[in-house]
């Protein structure tokens, strides 16, 4: 496995090594980078999954040392189409990515973020662990609250070209989360069941639907 002279995971800690690639302590170690690279893929040999995960890891102990909190994680591509290219991945969001949209207000600043896009979300709160087996009747016990959200991605790599160990070392394309009002299932489990697997929703810009779309999730 290629180390890259980052920390890397042994024996349940993490070990940090001596620094021998600056690429990776430029770009990712602030969530709002002020340049972009071309894809680590692209100038690393062999820079597969194995190596960008140790990369995530890395990132959160320098977060951590500077303050900030992982607060939950995003999981990408929800797009199944996508899963043969990319394949379903994961990162952390902290305290200082993640906002209210009651407190924010109306605006929210894009500066310093790396080619933002906008993404609709659903997000959602763990009451529990969910066990391996559990079905789509099962699942919604689980969960404390839902809420519609917007998550701002960001590339670093230059429109939007990267690999899936790319996209998994760069924050998992994660640069903020707005999160609108929370609600709680637990008193109506088997409608949010239905609601949730099958419901429209309109995207509006300035008051003016642009994007109406009916969502199913399936198995």
């Amino acid at each position: 496995m290629l180390r890259l002279g980052l920390p890397v995971l042994a024996a349940g800690s993490l070990q940090l090594r001596p620094q021998r690639n600056t690429v990776f302590f430029k770009y990712l170690t602030n969530s709002r980078v002020q340049s972009m690279c071309s894809p680590f893929s692209a100038r690393l040999s062999a820079f597969d999954l194995d190596d960008a995960y140790p990369v995530t890891a890395a990132i959160r102990h320098m977060r951590e040392m500077r303050g900030e909190m992982p607060v939950g994680r995003k999981i990408g591509f929800t797009n199944r189409m996508a899963w043969p290219e990319y394949e379903a991945m994961w990162g952390y969001v902290y305290n200082r990515t993640v906002h209210n949209l009651a407190e924010i207000g109306d605006t929210f600043s894009l500066v310093g973020l790396a080619e933002p896009r906008i993404e609709p979300e659903i997000v959602f709160k763990l009451a529990l662990a969910p066990a391996p087996g559990m079905d789509e009747t099962a699942l919604p016990a689980c969960i404390d609250w839902v809420g519609h959200g917007f998550e701002i991605v960001q590339s670093i790599f230059p429109e939007w070209k990267f690999s899936a160990p790319d996209a998994v070392a760069a924050f998992g394309l994660h640069g903020a989360l707005l999160i609108g009002s929370r609600h709680s299932i637990a008193a109506h489990v088997e409608d949010w069941s239905g609601t949730l697997s099958t419901f429209e929703i309109d995207l509006k810009r300035d008051g003016t639907v642009v994007v109406q779309a009916l969502v199913m999730c399936s198995n």
